[in-house]
């Protein structure tokens, strides 16, 4: 017996190139967020948005609550 998997829109419910979107909204503050977005509603949703855009300016948006501060000293070295 096989299992099909596949990922729907989270706004329309297409199965059609869809990805996931993470959100990053008050960078350090609140939790990042995810979305399945297929294009078609990525390119209606973000489209004035798109001509505006420029590169990101963090080269690490890995939320930062799975990060682990690790104290360096004479026990770990």
């Amino acid at each position: 017996m096989a299992e099909i998997t596949s990922r729907m829109c989270d706004s329309c419910g297409s199965t059609d190139t869809v990805d996931t979107l993470m959100v990053v909204y008050h960078y350090g503050t609140d939790r990042p967020w995810e979305v399945d977005m297929c294009q078609k509603c990525y390119d209606t949703r973000f489209a004035d948005l798109l001509k505006k855009s420029r590169t990101s300016m963090r080269a690490n948006t890995r939320p930062q609550y799975r990060l682990v501060k690790t104290e360096i000293g004479p026990e770990n070295l």
